[in-house]
């Protein structure tokens, strides 16, 4: 594609416009819990919808329905993925958290930075897109998602049937390119007592203070995990997050249930995470022979961690783009929290995590994205899928040509 026509698509995304988007989809109040995307997920339908895109919502849970928002042709496929739900709004410091306010060049609200910049950035890439789709060779597709803050239902679902050749996961990095992510799994460690009447302590085994050494334990491999050595996105974690006994006042409790989370880098999985931990308590079990312990099940998460090569052409793809609308070299590394992109990967779709906003900002109660930056990453979005699907690879795969972008 010559300069002159990107210039044209990209001058034709303006700043005013990703800016009604991002404050219309931050008003729009979608906690999780208790999932309520419904409102975001309509006005991002209607609007590509009126864009002239291709749009189906297809619903995963009761109420909670994915967007899918095509346009182009079919052939090779660019994905652009992210999602609909945000925390809740918690205590805020400043106004009300889904009343949008735009001071000093920010936009303030739950969700400006995770992820509704990300959102509104895709949303206004897909508008130009469509407006100039006779440029694609290929077709490019948005998919706004349910439940990333739960337990990623909506791209856990989207996997399933899906197949592309490029794929960008929209969160909060500052426009660096993230290649990987940890991912997360929780289980419950269950620690039996007898019980008995509290006035008389003696005659029972009080599960709490059998706790002890298993707390003791779980702290101490938490230490070790963060003395490995540091993968693209840190170390692995352990924590426990929540310690639950008792069911009455004046009773020794019989159980007492730990939370653990920890936390998976690139080539650890839930199950070697699991065995670790079991081993930690059959050590506990030798050395204290009548400590009854047990993982007794674990929690569905949003997913394991994932990586992408950073080979790959859509890494290669996203720093050109980066570099090209910003004048900035952005940074390669991977991102310390869980999100989506293991589900694209999962899928066999190489991809990477890049969105506007500030990752520490997140969940906060001053959560704010910088309004120049979702400017950028709607241009950064555009000039990736329409650089991809106008390239003319020598043949193989897209997704595997070493083309210059």
């Amino acid at each position: 594609m010559r300069e002159r026509e990107m210039g044209e698509i990209l001058s034709a995304i303006r700043e005013e416009r990703v800016t009604t988007l991002l404050s219309d989809l931050v008003s729009l109040a979608s906690p999780n819990p208790p999932g309520e995307e419904r409102a975001v997920s309509a006005y991002v339908a209607e609007v590509l919808r009126d864009a002239g895109c291709r749009v189906s919502e297809v619903e995963v849970l009761p109420g909670r329905a994915n967007v899918m928002a095509a346009c182009g042709k079919l052939g090779r496929r660019f994905v652009l993925n992210t999602h609909t739900d945000v925390v809740p709004g918690g205590a805020w410091t400043e106004g009300e958290p889904f009343q949008p306010r735009v001071e000093g060049g920010f936009l303030y609200g739950r969700g400006a930075a995770d992820a509704k910049g990300s959102l509104a950035a895709m949303v206004a890439a897909m508008e130009t897109l469509a407006a100039h789709g006779d440029v694609l060779d290929g077709e490019a597709l948005l998919t706004a998602v349910v439940d990333e803050e739960g337990t990623s239902a909506g791209s856990k679902a989207l996997a399933r049937g899906l197949s592309a050749d490029f794929g960008v996961v929209g969160e909060p990095t500052n426009l660096d390119v993230m290649t990987a992510h940890r991912g997360s799994m929780r289980c419950i460690v269950e620690v039996l007592g007898t019980s008995c009447h509290s006035a008389s302590p003696s005659r029972g085994v009080n599960a709490i203070y059998e706790a002890v050494p298993v707390v003791e334990s779980l702290r101490a491999m938490g230490a070790r995990l963060e003395e490995r050595e540091a993968s693209r996105c840190g170390t692995p974690t352990l924590a426990l997050t929540r310690m639950s006994a008792g069911v009455s006042n004046n009773m020794v409790p019989d159980g007492c249930e730990i939370l653990v989370d920890r936390r998976l880098v690139p080539g650890e999985s839930e199950e070697s995470a699991l065995q670790e931990i079991d081993d930690a308590l059959d050590g506990l079990r030798r050395s204290h022979p009548s400590l009854r312990v047990r993982i007794a099940r674990t929690i569905e998460t949003t997913g394991g961690p994932a990586s992408t090569d950073v080979d790959e052409p859509i890494v290669q793809l996203a720093s050109h783009a980066v570099r090209h609308v910003t004048g900035r070299t952005p940074s390669v590394g991977g991102l310390g929290v869980a999100c989506d992109m293991v589900h694209l990967v999962g899928a066999g779709i190489p991809t990477v995590i890049l969105g506007p906003g500030d990752i520490a900002l997140a969940h906060t109660p001053k959560e704010r994205v910088p309004l120049r930056e979702v400017y950028h990453a709607a241009q950064i979005y555009a000039w990736m899928v329409v650089t991809a699907l106008s390239s003319k690879p020598g043949g193989g795969s897209a997704s595997r040509d070493r083309a210059e972008f």
